[in-house]
């Protein structure tokens, strides 16, 4: 490995103990083209600095016992490293242990200890703490819901150029929520999330493009920043969550689509953490192997923990709440997104156990006896979900989940059960899968 002048200086004053020179060695040996994650050498001096008493060393170590590819995931260890450096007002730290309070547990006090966290986190204008605290004062999450405030944080998080608040205002401008309606000011919204890449806004800013007259457009654009955000928030204009509602649509076998479950923003951000993960799909070959397969054609991500936000954790204990089941019993959640033409042609969800391979996997692991489809985005044409056997047929339904039962209720695998993800014809649909086990789910990574 060659060393540069520049290097040499900072290895000098680390090996004299200077913690900040430490850090950024460590950060050096993460950043070398093909190094693995939290090599040897970076970890050793993150620890060198960390033991010493620097805080973003702290931070870093904490980061790394919160798992990786390949890592071990010790939560424990990640809050003492997390602690050591929130002591000295170290805003990542405090963001992080935000996070790992609702990772860990989901109970009232990790909820406000997950909010109190945010708290001290958004007083240093810590961007995704401002996002995150926004989210959890809309739905009430961690103490008393204060959808105003919410707004207004929003609002704060756009100042400081975050995409996903730009989308959420653009959304609320639309919708009159919290706003008087104001399609302009929807539309310069969208217009700054669409530049960064945020999911569905660009799509909806050229709905609205196509409603406007030329010179609103051109008002849209002179909209500046400072004009967005001082907009008053009138609290009366805050609707309610609209509620889910469940549909039946077979009682034997057992499917239902659950309407509302997943508020458009909250199926935007799956779409957005999830988008620099994503790889072609996997099937579960007769062998009880992952393989490619040309009936799958789409491409996937799954949440692992170390991948996971707190909105992940919570979505997951949504469906498990509304399902019956604990969290732990479901697979991580994944996502899947499929273009036009792509597909996952008829099959089933359930384990074979008169195919050894994939009978190991239900003696190890569990049967998948239960499925459930959120679908994150609408689709222009096609991409609907059928049960060709029960001449059953759902449309994809921004925030719908469709949820059906893959086992009779003596747990025998339920061939009627077969589907298939029907082609795309037009646009994209994205997709989030839960796989829910009839024990804990203790397998092996997914990859």
């Amino acid at each position: 490995m060659v060393m540069d002048p520049q290097v040499d200086k900072f290895r000098a004053a680390a090996e004299k103990g200077n913690p900040a020179a430490q850090f950024n060695m460590g950060l050096w040996y993460l950043r070398q083209p093909g190094a693995a994650p939290f090599a040897e050498p970076a970890v050793e001096w993150f620890s060198r600095s960390a033991r010493a008493g620097f805080a973003p060393a702290q931070t870093m170590l904490g980061r790394k016992f919160l798992g990786h590819p390949g890592g071990e995931r010790d939560a424990d260890q990640a809050r003492r490293w997390f602690l050591l450096a929130a002591e000295q007002s170290f805003t990542e730290a405090r963001y992080q242990l935000a996070e790992l309070s609702v990772a860990t547990g989901a109970t009232d006090e990790h909820y406000r200890d997950a909010r109190r966290w945010l708290e001290l986190a958004v007083s240093d204008n810590h961007p995704l703490a401002i996002c995150q605290l926004a989210y959890l004062l809309d739905e009430g999450i961690g103490g008393r819901a204060d959808r105003a405030v919410s707004i207004a944080l929003y609002q704060k998080a756009a100042v400081a150029g975050v995409p996903r608040a730009w989308n959420q205002l653009g959304h609320y401008f639309r919708e009159g929520h919290g706003f008087e309606p104001d399609i302009r000011a929807a539309l310069a919204c969208y217009l700054r999330a669409a530049r960064a890449s945020y999911p569905g806004a660009a799509t909806a800013a050229e709905a609205i493009r196509a409603e406007l007259p030329e010179g609103e457009l051109d008002a849209a654009n002179a909209l500046a920043d400072e004009q967005l955000v001082a907009v008053d928030i009138v609290p009366e204009r805050i609707p309610e969550r609209p509620e889910c509602t469940p549909e039946v649509l077979s009682k034997d076998p057992r499917i239902a689509v659950l309407r509302n479950l997943f508020t458009v923003s909250e199926c935007q951000h799956l779409i957005a953490i999830s988008q620099p993960h994503l790889r072609p799909s996997m099937v579960v070959s007769e062998e009880g192997k992952n393989v490619a397969d040309k009936m799958r054609t789409s491409w996937e991500m799954f949440f692992e923990p170390e991948v996971k936000d707190m909105l992940v954790w919570i979505y997951e204990r949504r469906l498990a709440r509304l399902s019956n089941t604990r969290p732990e019993q479901g697979e991580p959640l994944l996502i899947l997104r499929y273009e036009p033409g792509q597909e996952y042609k008829t099959h089933v969800d359930y384990f074979d156990p008169k195919l050894p391979g994939q009978k190991k996997v239900i003696e190890e692991t569990g049967q998948r006896f239960l499925t459930m489809l959120t679908y994150l985005s609408n689709v222009d044409a096609g991409g609907g979900t059928e049960f060709p056997r029960l001449n059953i047929r759902v449309e994809p339904e921004q925030g719908t989940t469709l949820a059906f039962h893959n086992v009779t209720p003596d747990g025998l695998p339920d061939p009627r059960t077969k589907h298939a993800g029907l082609p795309v014809d037009k646009g994209v649909k994205w997709l989030a899968t839960r796989w829910v086990r009839d024990r804990d789910w203790t397998g092996a990574r997914s990859r």
